[in-house]
């Protein structure tokens, strides 16, 4: 797979080439899945709501990456052929420059099938309670973004 596959939100050039893919997933009615992170300082976003995923170890592409990361945090196994590519962006805060690859899928989680196996919490958020939680800045407009595209491919598909 290649990395231009992904939509660039801002400026990729002259940071780290450490790698982190993620995942933005739906449940059954339409709510966004997150991760509250855990309060550790020596993560990116302690004790902050952002999405699930992790950094690319050994041989690994983004794809794999992505299944593995949401195995371990989940408990749930992905089709690699459902992860669709979305968008790329720099993290924040400035010393924590990871370059974030972002996938998407049409399959829909099931809430009781979540084995939580990293992070302080996780939920299934309405894009009402979004406005209200602490999101990073580097991650709020990607949600923002995925959940306009969500929103349009639904009325698309509402309609047809």
């Amino acid at each position: 797979m290649e990395e231009n596959e992904f939509t660039s939100i801002g400026e990729l050039q002259g940071y780290s080439q450490e790698r982190v893919a993620a995942l933005l997933m739906m449940d059954q009615r339409n709510r966004l899945l997150l991760q509250f992170r855990d309060p550790f300082p020596h993560i990116a976003h302690p004790g902050r709501w952002s999405m699930f995923g992790g950094h690319v170890e050994g041989n690994e592409d983004l794809r794999q990456t992505c299944a593995r990361e949401i195995k371990e945090e989940l408990g749930i196994n992905l089709d690699l052929q459902s992860l669709v590519p979305f968008v790329k962006f720099v993290c924040d805060p400035p010393e924590l420059v990871d370059q974030i690859y972002v996938f998407t899928t049409r399959e829909r989680i099931q809430v009781s099938q979540i084995s939580l196996g990293e992070g302080a919490g996780f939920a299934v958020l309405t894009p009402i309670q979004l406005k209200m939680l602490d999101i990073p800045r580097s991650v709020r407009p990607v949600i923002e973004h995925f959940i306009s595209e969500e929103l349009i491919r639904l009325q698309d598909s509402y309609y047809y």
